[in-house]
């Protein structure tokens, strides 16, 4: 009798378990010859004026001693929440060489931002600032492509600057008074003689 008692585990078969899909959303097939949609995208020059890029490495100098930190360290050391906009000031200050990249990810200000920011000698902010103007990408090759020179008409200028710089024409100012004045030209870089 105890041959045909047949427990319950006998019986019982493990099966594995099936695989579940994952129920997602599926991607759209690229299509050829189509560019990707980005919001904004990289410039080689500053997007910031010079004179807006001091707030971040002032916050490193006079909160962290000017070591290293992080990028959102450094928008709390300037005590300023961090955004895209923080971001974007970030990389101006990197392309006028007011601040620079240790290591990925680091952020310190350079010995240009000390020279701006803390002068040693009466000239030394001028100086600095020249230099930062002069280092920035787009700006400082115009620059010493003018330099010496009177600047040609507005329509000229504008289109060296597309053509010769690769400058986006939506980045070009829409009228004549938001261009640097000449007075500010020959303040920041008077003519040798």
């Amino acid at each position: 009798m105890a041959e045909n008692i047949e427990t319950a585990s006998d019986n019982h078969q493990i099966e594995p378990k099936q695989s579940r899909k994952r129920k997602g959303r599926k991607r759209p097939k690229k299509r050829v010859g189509e560019r990707p949609v980005t919001r904004g995208g990289r410039v080689a020059f500053p997007k910031d004026a010079v004179s807006k890029c001091f707030r971040i490495p002032q916050g490193i100098l006079d909160q962290n001693a000017g070591n290293e930190c992080t990028d959102r360290e450094a928008a709390g050391y300037a005590k300023i929440a961090w955004t895209g906009p923080v971001g974007v000031e970030i990389s101006s200050a990197i392309k006028y060489g007011l601040l620079e990249r240790p290591s990925p990810g680091k952020l310190k200000p350079t010995e240009l931002a000390r020279k701006i920011l803390r002068p040693q000698q009466p000239k030394d902010r001028l100086d600095g600032l020249r230099d930062a103007v002069l280092q920035a990408p787009v700006i400082g090759d115009f620059y010493k492509r003018y330099r010496g020179e009177n600047l040609p008409d507005r329509e000229f200028l504008v289109n060296a600057a597309v053509d010769s710089f690769k400058v986006p024409t939506e980045r070009l100012p829409t009228n004549a008074s938001t261009c640097v004045p000449p007075s500010v030209i020959t303040f920041l870089f008077p003519l040798k003689s």
